[in-house]
């Protein structure tokens, strides 16, 4: 076909579709386009073509999403996990490290609750009512600012409904302490140590373990089943 005829053929107002043709192997082909596709073919250059198809510009994408950091300037939406699995928050979940589907922490939402996975385990689930941890994780304070650093306070659980102060020691024996709040000019706050109320009866407060000989002054100990305060 000469040149001219597939000129003609080509030449189409913008945006509108039409026809075009093309030769493969000696034999010339017609084309249709929807006036979408049209716009698409006939944009000058890629700016052009991602101004058709509604894609920010690379500058827009740079500014908010750069590699160096930036601000966005809307909502990020994520969808929800299929399940609490670490395979599923790899899939619909805020993932860390080289490749989403080896990441081993991970952050998503399922069952309108946030799950944390560190080291592949689940270590917390939070809802809007409760704050769940894994059984072997413990909540620690240090004396500073360096919050992974000299640790010396360790709340966690024990065993089923046992809360334990400290850490377990091979050899070590750590003493704990619970206090009432100072007060800085006045009366300190008391310590109060309660059962629970119940329509029958209320739960009394039980203190186990005690020495059962007298163990030195001001220390409580079990006088035949009496408490009693060493001398």
């Amino acid at each position: 076909m000469p040149d001219s005829t597939l000129n003609n053929l080509t030449a189409a107002t913008t945006g509108l579709g039409g026809l075009f043709y093309g030769t493969q192997a000696g034999i010339d082909k017609k084309f249709t386009s929807t006036a979408a596709g049209a716009a698409l073919l006939e944009a000058a250059n890629a700016a052009a073509q991602r101004t058709a198809m509604g894609v920010p510009s690379t500058t827009d994408l740079d500014a908010k999403l750069n590699l160096a950091g930036g601000a966005l300037t809307g909502a990020i939406s994520m969808p929800l996990a299929a399940s609490e699995t670490l395979a599923n928050a790899r899939i619909n979940g805020i993932c860390f490290g080289t490749s989403a589907a080896t990441s081993t922490n991970t952050i998503s939402s399922y069952n309108n609750s946030f799950h944390f996975y560190t080291g592949s385990r689940l270590s917390m689930l939070n809802t809007s009512v409760e704050l769940g941890l894994h059984p072997d994780i413990k909540i620690g304070w240090a004396a500073h600012s360096g919050a992974n650093v000299g640790k010396d306070l360790y709340v966690g659980r024990a065993s089923a409904a046992v809360l334990q102060l400290g850490e377990n020691n091979l050899t070590t024996a750590t003493n704990q302490t619970i206090k009432a709040h100072n007060v800085t000019v006045g009366t300190g706050a008391n310590l109060i140590l309660s059962g629970g109320t119940g329509t029958i009866a209320n739960g009394v407060v039980i203190i186990s373990r005690l020495p059962t000989s007298n163990p030195g002054p001001g220390i409580l100990w079990n006088n035949d089943g009496t408490p009693a305060i060493g001398t």
